[in-house]
């Protein structure tokens, strides 16, 4: 798994994680691994009080990777990965920087709070 595919910085309480997997921040296999290895991790971390989930380029989620349509769906699934960000204690903002398409669109609304 490539942790580069999703950066995280702490700040004050605040963990930033960036999708930077542009242009599009399509939602592959690696990507929604990653997303859920640290939704785990941020429960776990009593340091952090908020997320804030945003991207690198101009588009937020593109939706999902158009090379694994041909193929079976790989856990972890993506409403898999929005209901542990659902279930969080702690709050989770969206932080839009541009179209959120397909299932980038149900994993902005999958966290409580929603800037633009």
């Amino acid at each position: 798994m490539t942790n580069d595919l999703i950066r995280r910085s702490d700040s004050d309480g605040i963990a930033l994680l960036t999708l930077a997997n542009p242009p599009v921040n399509a939602l592959g296999l690696a990507v929604r691994q990653r997303l859920a290895a640290l939704t785990a991790e941020l429960e776990a971390d009593e340091s952090v009080r908020a997320v804030v989930l945003t991207a690198e380029g101009r588009v937020f989620v593109g939706g999902a990777d158009i090379a694994e349509f041909d193929r079976p769906p790989e856990a972890p699934h993506l409403p898999d990965v929005i209901a542990a960000i659902e279930a969080s204690r702690k709050p989770w903002i969206a932080a839009l920087n541009g179209a959120a398409l397909g299932g980038g669109a149900e994993l902005a609304l999958g966290c409580p709070y929603t800037v633009f």
